[in-house]
């Protein structure tokens, strides 16, 4: 049986069980086949050097190594609501979109800068957030909470 044949036997079975118009049954069916998010999205970031990376974000960000590839060109790291997925390349340095809410970010830059980071920017125009790069050069934002 063909996948439209399998869809309009679906409607017509809801049409049948619920009293529905044909346009009305289809319309609920089709939106509810549409995907849903099951988690919060992964950022992911390139990287040269994974070992670096992770100890990085591990040690200067706090997240915790959720996994890593044993040929090391893959890696997630996170939290229960960020994940970032670390991923080896080429070419690194972007704007990762990432911001970050931070207990203190003063506490944040001291951790990033002893970990092989760069602070671009302590203002970044907004009162709280700090532009800071990972070793690989690619830009997180830190907001301070306080």
């Amino acid at each position: 049986m063909t996948r439209r044949r399998k869809q309009k036997r679906r409607i017509r079975e809801r049409m049948t069980r619920t009293g529905e118009s044909y346009t009305t049954a289809r319309s609920d069916l089709l939106r509810r086949a549409k995907t849903t998010v099951a988690a919060p999205p992964t950022f992911l970031v390139p990287v040269r050097e994974m070992p670096r990376a992770i100890a990085f974000y591990r040690d200067a960000l706090g997240f915790s190594v959720l996994r890593r590839s044993p040929d090391d060109t893959w890696a997630e790291v996170g939290d229960d609501a960020t994940t970032i997925g670390l991923h080896r390349a080429d070419v690194a340095g972007v704007d990762t979109g990432l911001g970050l809410l931070v207990a203190s970010a003063g506490d944040a830059c001291r951790r990033v800068l002893a970990h092989g980071g760069r602070i671009v920017d302590e203002a970044a125009g907004v009162p709280g957030v700090h532009v800071v790069q990972d070793p690989d050069g690619n830009v997180v934002r830190l907001m301070s909470s306080q």
